[in-house]
């Protein structure tokens, strides 16, 4: 069909301490392997030419339930590369503070989620950061991947990044990812 089909990562047991903390050893939960085994079956006849995954935990075990489901890579096998450009946004800046509720928040959430470079939080990549680093991505892989099928898993700040790419806007600094498990598809000609 000659798409890129974009996955975030199946779901994870959720960080309820309301701190920003580095999470790239977390694995999927029951949750998340229905999500991932509900994409598998969707993509069961999808003959992917490339297959992508962020290098987190969470990313692999999404990739490896889909492509356990589907028809070509169970009878022809493939490669997967680890791409470091899927990476959730770095907030390495700010482990350890607090981000919710709003009102005891050590950082400014909209400020954090805002396209305004004003906003700049050392060590923690920006949404203008994050935008371009997304839709070159999408764009290189086009470009050297054309008229192929793509498979890319990845995390919820990238996924708005596609959206945004797809449709052709800047979220807003509300703005949800879509949900774990959601396929984009991005045409690929």
């Amino acid at each position: 069909m000659n798409r890129i089909y974009f996955v975030r990562h199946g779901a994870t047991a959720k960080n309820g301490s309301g701190i920003f903390k580095p999470d790239e050893h977390l694995g999927i939960n029951e949750l998340g392997c229905v999500q991932s085994d509900d994409c598998g079956k969707k993509l069961r006849y999808t003959r992917f030419n490339l297959l992508l995954t962020s290098p987190t935990i969470r990313t692999q075990e999404t990739l490896h339930r889909i492509i356990a489901l589907n028809e070509h890579y169970i009878k022809n096998g493939g490669n997967i590369v680890i791409e470091k450009g899927l990476t959730e946004r770095d907030f390495s800046g700010i482990w350890g503070m607090r981000h919710s509720p709003i009102e005891d928040a050590e950082v400014d959430v909209k400020a954090l989620f805002s396209f305004e470079h004003s906003h700049k939080i050392k060590n923690v990549e920006t949404q203008v950061e994050l935008e371009k680093r997304a839709h070159k991505l999408i764009d290189l892989l086009k470009q050297i991947y054309p008229r192929k099928d793509i498979l890319a898993v990845t995390h919820g700040s990238f996924m708005v990044m596609v959206k945004s790419y797809i449709e052709q806007r800047r979220p807003e600094w509300h703005e949800k990812a879509p949900r774990n498990g959601e396929i984009l598809t991005v045409d690929n000609f």
